[in-house]
């Protein structure tokens, strides 16, 4: 937790420093979607292995998020989305987490998210957190490196290709 909360604390502090700085318009985001609002709808798959306890096996999952721009380089996103494991037991997690990720240059980008993942399977709630690398490709698709660490699951190592919308 000490971990996330000054990751984010990093994000935040660069980001004020960087916005002082810009001159750049916050209708004008990464993500190449001038809209008024300043909000995109995000659509993502995301294949992945596990690590850890049972080995590496095969994980699927989805998410939809909604994402905003605070500055021109830092963004903010809320999300929920669906992960199931294809092991012994065939766990499923429904995680809701909120972050934020932080533009490099413009093109590249880290992020760390953080919530808790709801568990069908047996009704319990878990931590997750998730540090992100990614890279935009173009206006509306980016694909992104994605560690999920979950209190009660193996670690998820995996992509994330996403889809973004403007709102």
């Amino acid at each position: 937790m000490k971990r996330i909360l000054f990751t984010l604390l990093i994000f935040s502090t660069f980001s004020v420093v960087r916005a002082q700085s810009s001159k750049h318009s916050l209708t004008t985001n990464h993500a190449g979607l001038n809209n008024k609002s300043g909000l995109k709808l995000e659509l993502s798959i995301n294949p992945a292995l596990s690590i850890g306890r049972f080995g590496s096996e095969f994980v699927l999952g989805g998410e939809i998020s909604l994402s905003r721009n605070f500055t021109p380089d830092m963004e903010g996103a809320l999300s929920a989305g669906y992960t199931k494991f294809f092991y012994g037991h065939n766990n499923e997690l429904i995680p809701v987490k909120a972050g934020m990720r932080y533009f490099l240059i413009p093109k590249i980008y880290l992020g760390a998210q953080a919530g808790v993942a709801f568990s069908p399977t047996d009704g319990g709630a878990y931590f997750i957190y998730s540090p992100t690398v990614g890279w935009k490709i173009n206006n509306q698709f980016d694909i992104s490196l994605k560690y999920d660490h979950f209190s009660n699951e193996p670690s998820v190592l995996g992509f994330n290709l996403t889809y973004k919308i403007g709102l």
